[in-house]
């Protein structure tokens, strides 16, 4: 069964004729074309710091293209898990199934730019070791049932709709992923 779907980094590099408020909204309009149209699919993607202002935000951005469409799914391709708090994730992403009709998907992905991991100070070498423990945090969290986590206790509510939680794929092109 083939697929059909719309993938979009919003980036509007310096020489180009575009601006990122005519990206974002052109991206909405298009989103909704594609879902009365039957595509199958959105997809975006996370990165911070670009030149070009790559997506930074595609939780975000997810959540404003569900408002916008009814049936289309929506991946987020992927998430760098590593550079998020894995308990304010597991909320937004609770929220966006919620708000979507649990149209959501996303893959976690570990990282790979320099440039990210200094801008969000964090160690770029520990970021398989904290890929693996925000994905189990995550998954905890979408239980909605109290857990401890670096010694406190997290609960995370409303449960997404998607049960046990969104489709989480694990992806990624270097060794550590």
């Amino acid at each position: 069964m083939a697929m059909l779907g719309l993938r979009y980094d919003l980036r509007a590099p310096s020489w180009g004729s575009v601006n990122h408020a005519e990206l974002y909204a052109t991206c909405l309009d298009q989103a909704r074309w594609g879902d009365e149209r039957g595509i199958d699919f959105v997809v975006l993607s996370e990165h911070h710091g670009a030149d070009d202002g790559y997506v930074p935000a595609p939780v975000t951005m997810a959540a404003a293209i569900a408002g916008r469409t009814r049936r289309i799914g929506i991946n987020i391709a992927a998430i760098l898990v590593p550079l998020h708090d894995p308990v304010r994730l597991a909320e937004e992403l609770a929220v966006l199934d919620l708000a979507s009709g649990g149209r959501v998907s996303f893959v976690a992905g570990v990282g790979y730019r320099y440039e990210e991991f200094e801008m969000a100070g964090i160690d770029r070498k520990q970021r398989g070791k904290l890929l693996e423990e925000y994905v189990d945090v995550m998954r905890k969290a979408w239980t909605g049932e109290p857990f401890e986590w670096r010694g406190r206790t997290v609960q995370v509510t409303p449960k997404p709709m998607t049960q046990p939680h969104p489709m989480m794929m694990i992806g990624g092109s270097t060794e550590v992923a």
